[in-house]
């Protein structure tokens, strides 16, 4: 199905999401549950910890307070079905919506190529954009993708 040419643009500035901060938190505290129980020698189970503890502070910053260098602050999906991305550090870049994008109802995983090959992601829940536009997004998502 493709778009009507008088559809708008969709213009997306999400903001923190009290629902995927839960999840991540549930997420990587169910990672650490499961490394507190290995019978592993001490410096590994540090070092495991460590990267749950890294990877949970990466995803933070990116996704929930979005101030991470990769961090996507506003997106733009116009009526031609390009995307424009404006990051946390105010870069305007030119993107396409990769194949690798995750559509599920309570929640949008979209991944995107730079023209400069550079790649970004976003995670979009209910509670991060305005219900309205959220609804739009993901019809026009399944639709068009």
């Amino acid at each position: 199905m493709s778009l009507n040419k008088s559809e708008q643009s969709l213009h997306i500035e999400p903001r923190s999401s009290r629902q995927l901060a839960i999840l991540l938190l549930v997420l990587h505290g169910m990672a650490m549950g499961v490394v507190a129980n290995l019978d592993l020698p001490g410096w590994l189970l540090a070092g495991l910890v460590g990267s749950v503890v890294v990877m949970l502070y990466g995803s933070w910053h990116i996704y929930v307070l979005g101030s991470g260098k990769k961090s996507i602050k506003v997106m733009v999906w116009d009526d031609e079905g390009n995307w424009k991305l404006i990051t946390a550090e105010r870069k305007s870049i030119e993107a396409e919506l990769l194949p690798s994008s995750f559509v599920f109802p309570r929640m949008l995983v979209l991944h995107f190529m730079s023209t400069g090959r550079k790649k970004y992601s976003t995670v979009l829940m209910p509670d991060s954009i305005d219900p309205g536009l959220f609804r739009k997004l993901l019809l026009r998502l399944r639709f068009e993708t």
